[in-house]
């Protein structure tokens, strides 16, 4: 959700809600405000629901979103 918040004052949501993830795989999303206004979001991205990665041994990766 995108918003102005400050210290000792309530969070003022700007448009409505948007989900940027449908399921459990988005785990510690960090953001924040470039120089040039730009808003990114990074966190983990994992596949829930495969119980063995196999040969490969990943179960997740780094996503970075950009607005």
């Amino acid at each position: 959700m995108i918003g102005d918040w400050q210290p000792g004052q309530p969070f003022v949501p700007e448009g409505e809600f948007i989900e940027m993830d449908h399921g459990h795989d988005f785990y510690a999303p960090q953001s924040f405000l470039t120089p040039d206004g730009r808003r990114i979001v990074m966190g983990v991205a994992g596949y829930v629901g495969i119980a063995d990665a196999g040969a490969t041994r990943w179960l997740g990766g780094n996503a970075l979103f950009t607005a």
